[in-house]
């Protein structure tokens, strides 16, 4: 009878957290943030700290400039980091976090097809203004610069704005330049940096589509007199389209050479709808 009563007043040993972790982790329990430190050789150490100097600063400039980072520090180590290994990776976000913890807010990626259309939209509206007001007011409309038009139309003047397509290449920034692009510019000025960095530095994004332009305005001097009767501007919007190679073979072709990008936008619709005339 005692020995009943004794097992029955046993206390309940089941915990569901220590079933959870042995049935996830094994018998071995994951390190704490502790013991991963100690267990860093002093090489390791040194560049824990590295990757944490650099993953905080970013982090730093995006809370100075909004209040709030946009990306954890888990997401911050692996973008800046990718050459170096993930468990170090791992250990800086936990460091961090631990350290200088910070509001993160995720932003909804931009839809730039929506985007695209809401433009038109307001293109259409004001096209409507223009038309039903006095004949002095049509014959003095503000006008956008080519630049400012090109922006609107590719991410609505968003710097952050970034798109992926089917074939995993990201488009980022006001006029959503892609990665081999960019290759373009840092072997040509010798400076460094990823796209998430050029999303986040607008000067830097000035700087780019200035070299940018400047670089397809030499292109279209190069095509000689086979350019003649062509608007520039409608032909600076072509090769951001297409390629400075595409842009010759628009001009070289007469038109007939026109391809579509994967939201359906040709270059001819293109040449048409940024030209400053209409001669072509």
């Amino acid at each position: 009878m005692n020995d009943i009563t004794t097992g029955l007043m046993q206390p309940d040993t089941h915990d569901p957290l220590t079933h959870f972790r042995t049935a996830i982790f094994g018998a071995v329990e994951p390190k704490t943030l502790t013991e991963l430190l100690e267990g860093l050789t002093p090489e390791d150490t040194q560049k824990v700290i590295s990757m944490a100097r650099i993953t905080h600063l970013m982090a730093s400039m995006q809370v100075r400039a909004k209040g709030y980072s946009e990306q954890t520090y888990a997401e911050l180590s692996e973008t800046l980091q990718r050459s170096n290994r993930k468990d170090l990776q791992h250990i800086v976000a936990l460091l961090l976090e631990k350290l200088v913890p910070i509001e993160v807010r995720k932003q909804p990626k931009p839809d730039k097809k929506a985007s695209g259309l809401a433009l038109y939209d307001k293109w259409d509206a004001e096209l409507e203004k223009a038309q039903s007001a006095s004949p002095t007011a049509v014959s003095q409309p503000e006008q956008l610069s080519f630049l400012d038009k090109l922006e609107q139309s590719e991410s609505s003047g968003k710097s952050d704005a970034e798109i992926t397509i089917k074939d995993g290449r990201r488009f980022v920034g006001q006029l959503q330049f892609g990665e081999a692009r960019l290759e373009d510019y840092k072997q040509s000025t010798g400076r460094t940096f990823t796209q998430d960095e050029f999303t986040r530095d607008t000067a830097l994004q000035d700087a780019v589509a200035e070299w940018h332009f400047k670089d397809i305005d030499k292109a279209i001097d190069a095509l000689g007199v086979n350019s003649e009767g062509y608007d520039r501007d409608g032909l600076r919007a072509v090769a951001h389209l297409g390629g400075k190679g595409g842009m010759r073979k628009f001009v070289q072709s007469k038109g007939e050479y026109n391809p579509e990008d994967e939201l359906g936008t040709s270059l001819q619709s293109y040449y048409d709808k940024f030209s400053s005339s209409k001669d072509v």
